[in-house]
């Protein structure tokens, strides 16, 4: 989807004709008294109201970026004189940068009604559409707009962008690759090669880019994003942190870097910044996870335990969430296996047979009912997640099959060492009941 960033390259078309005005009438859209312009035009629309004053006092305040009171100079332009192409377009630009693409269609198809092949209302009409996720016709529009000018930045940078929406990548990059040497669309480039699969001429693109404006957050991050699809989650961290240091309120941005700084175990690090994220957005439900496998590798897992099932009763077919929660689980089982192996050890009454504290029952209920938990957690990921499909996460499947072996080996039984119980899951015959025999 298009941003309201794709109408920089259009400008406000101030009439400078206002001058040459004709006398107007009362006015349906009238400019709030607080928005005020330039002295001498305030005086002439004073006088003698007309459609090209009113362009060139919307266009003053578009410039500004006051962008209520350049609306409703481009309103009344348009009320006093309906077929003016200046006052549709512009005003429909108002639109766009005020998130009303809606609005904005309506003035376009008027302004393209007056000017048919007009390609500056075309690709504007193409933006408007994208942002109304119509990119079919955006697409046409932009097409439309092309015929007029092949080179128009603006309109390769805007069927860019609704083709890569449309997942067409090599479609956009035909476009892109014999286009002018402008930035924004080298930029385009770089995301459809990244989201192609070709993340190593996204990177050579990105860090071109990077070196040309250092200052720009959002090539940072986009070069962050093709460093994590090659693996490179070190370099990736160091230009999210750069990004996030650039724009500190992107918290799309931040939320990024504290995925990868879990992938790096850099929990420490991550820490504040999830903690900063959920502060903003205390029920999000990434900010639950994440802050839930920042407490599990800091080894708090009562915390973490805490989390996760706010965020699994969020969504509860999360991969993650119950990966992670199972982790937890485990480990608390296996914590409380331990104390009640201390205490029996320690001398206190046991029974007779089985090797469990008198009054350790409802301990033991605890761990097993959490070792329990962490087997239905943890078996319906492990099946639908192959090792094929998923070669990163085969490793963290064969660990679930371990922690449901230490879960039942710490909360219902002291004869399986851990090294016993990994040997036994590593060759597929750690199961529950396997190792109640």
């Amino acid at each position: 989807m298009l941003s309201g960033k794709s109408l920089r390259a259009f400008a406000w078309i101030g009439v400078s004709a206002f001058l040459l005005c004709a006398p107007g009438s009362d006015l349906s859209a009238q400019v709030p008294a607080a928005c005020k312009g330039p002295a001498e035009l305030e005086k002439v629309i004073a006088a003698h109201p007309s459609a090209g004053a009113y362009d060139a006092l919307g266009a003053y305040f578009g410039q500004r970026q006051q962008l209520s009171c350049a609306i409703a100079a481009f309103q009344s332009a348009a009320h006093l004189e309906p077929n003016s192409w200046e006052a549709r377009f512009n005003l429909s630009l108002a639109y766009l940068q005020t998130q009303q693409p809606a609005k904005a269609v309506r003035e376009l198809k008027i302004a393209l009604s007056l000017k048919p092949t007009d390609p500056m209302a075309h690709t504007a009409l193409g933006v408007a559409l994208s942002e109304l996720d119509q990119n079919d016709a955006a697409i046409e529009q932009f097409k439309l707009a092309l015929a007029a000018d092949a080179k128009s930045v603006p309109a390769l940078d805007g069927i860019a962008k609704a083709l890569i929406a449309q997942q067409r990548y090599s479609a956009a990059i035909a476009y892109l690759k014999d286009a002018p040497l402008d930035p924004g669309l080298q930029e385009d480039l770089a995301v459809a090669y990244s989201k192609k699969g070709d993340a190593d001429t996204a990177v050579k693109l990105l860090l071109e880019l990077v070196k040309q404006d250092p200052s720009s957050a959002q090539r940072h991050n986009k070069l962050a994003i093709a460093y994590t699809q090659l693996s490179q989650y070190r370099q990736a961290v160091d230009e999210f942190r750069e990004a996030l240091r650039l724009d500190p309120k992107d918290e799309t941005v931040r939320l990024s870097y504290i995925k990868t700084l879990v992938i790096l175990a850099e929990f420490d690090t991550a820490l504040p910044e999830v903690q900063t994220y959920r502060r903003s957005r205390p029920r999000d439900f990434e900010g639950l996870y994440l802050m839930g496998a920042v407490d599990r590798g800091l080894g708090k897992y009562a915390e973490a335990e805490t989390m996760l099932r706010q965020a699994l009763a969020m969504n509860a077919k999360s991969y993650d969430v119950r990966y992670n929660l199972g982790f937890v689980l485990a480990k608390l089982a296996e914590r409380e296996g331990k104390r009640r192996r201390h205490k029996s050890e320690s001398g206190e009454r046991v029974s007779a047979g089985g090797g469990i504290p008198a009054r350790g029952g409802s301990l033991s209920r605890v761990a097993g009912g959490r070792s329990k938990e962490c087997e239905n957690l943890v078996r319906p990921v492990a099946g639908a997640r192959s090792s094929r499909k998923y070669p990163r996460r085969a490793g963290r499947l064969a660990e679930s099959c371990e922690l449901r072996c230490f879960a039942f080996a710490g909360a219902q039984s002291t004869r399986i060492s851990k090294p016993a119980s990994r040997a036994t899951c590593r060759s597929g015959e750690g199961t529950e009941h396997g190792n109640r025999s």
